[in-house]
């Protein structure tokens, strides 16, 4: 998951959300492909890395303006799904 925001931003942020989180930028890591879809507060994009597909969603960051506490949320149910019919959870950037 990439949050589109400034650098000093997006620490500060993965502090809140996390702790320490990945140091590096995601494009860094990722090669993102194209649009799969976009709604009100994000967009999620096909990407690949090291030959595996997968499914980023960026948020935007003006969305952050209710806190991280909904994004918190969001980001535990991730991590509780386990389904061979939902795309697993990796991580956050």
């Amino acid at each position: 998951m990439l949050v589109t925001e400034t650098a000093e931003q997006l620490s500060s942020s993965r502090r809140q959300l996390y702790g320490s989180m990945c140091a590096t930028d995601i494009r860094e890591d990722y090669t993102f492909l194209k649009i799969v879809g976009s709604g009100a507060f994000a967009t999620v994009f096909q990407a690949s890395r090291g030959g595996k597909m997968y499914a980023v969603k960026t948020i935007r960051k003006k969305e952050f303006r209710f806190g991280v506490d909904p994004l918190k949320q969001e980001l535990e149910v991730y991590k509780l799904v386990d389904s061979p019919y939902i795309v697993k959870f990796e991580g956050v950037y």
